[in-house]
């Protein structure tokens, strides 16, 4: 999970959830904080994606397992889907 809001600001906090217990994971790079950012995972490339936000521009990806050493790459592609 990541980003929110807590009454006073956009949050960039990443979380992982193993089915009992929620884990803060420090980021090597930090991302920018957001608000309704969805994360999928697709098993083909084995790359979860982070897009979205409240303004809608904030792409991240990683490869593997890179959720949970925190090795994000902010994402260039050509093009962009509409919120």
């Amino acid at each position: 999970m990541f980003g929110g809001f807590d009454g006073t600001g956009y949050l960039n906090d990443t979380w992982t959830f193993d089915g009992v217990s929620w884990t803060l994971v420090a980021t090597d790079t930090p991302l920018q904080p957001a608000l309704a950012a969805q994360m999928a995972y697709d098993g083909v490339t084995r790359e979860v994606v982070l897009f979205g936000g409240y303004d809608g521009t904030i792409i991240w990806e990683t490869r593997g397992c890179g959720w949970a050493t925190s090795q994000w790459t902010q994402a260039a592609p050509a093009h962009i889907p509409r919120l």
